[in-house]
């Protein structure tokens, strides 16, 4: 198992660091609860674009780790209202998600275009 980089993140090399910050819209994030994201997908909708995001484990420049499964999810549970609590409403509903996915299915995609198809 690797060992566990406990610096901030951006400062395990140059490299994740200026993906960070330049230019100002990056794909990389810090939520809320202390989780580091890099957006891997894009749909554009008639409505609003819509992102998929993943929990970064290991820096995609130098390989070290940053945070782990475990520490991911214990986050992500930290947000979680106590049983007894009403939950907040989502942001998006499931039907606009599933919405919003179909619309990006039915557009070609940048491979689709590129080769021919769409």
């Amino acid at each position: 198992m690797a060992e566990l980089y406990e610096g901030k993140f951006g400062s395990c090399c140059k490299d994740l660091a200026d993906a960070m910050t330049v230019p100002p819209k990056t794909f990389f994030r810090v939520d809320e609860n202390g989780v580091l994201y890099l957006t891997i997908g894009y749909v554009p909708t008639d409505r609003e674009p819509c992102f998929y995001d993943q929990a970064v484990i290991f820096c995609p420049f130098c390989g070290k780790q940053l945070q782990t499964k475990e520490q991911i999810k214990a986050a992500a549970n930290a947000l979680r209202k106590p049983v007894g609590e009403s939950a907040a409403e989502p942001t998006v509903s499931a039907k606009e998600l599933a919405d919003c996915l179909r619309a990006g299915a039915k557009k070609p995609s940048f491979w689709q275009r590129l080769r021919g198809g769409g």
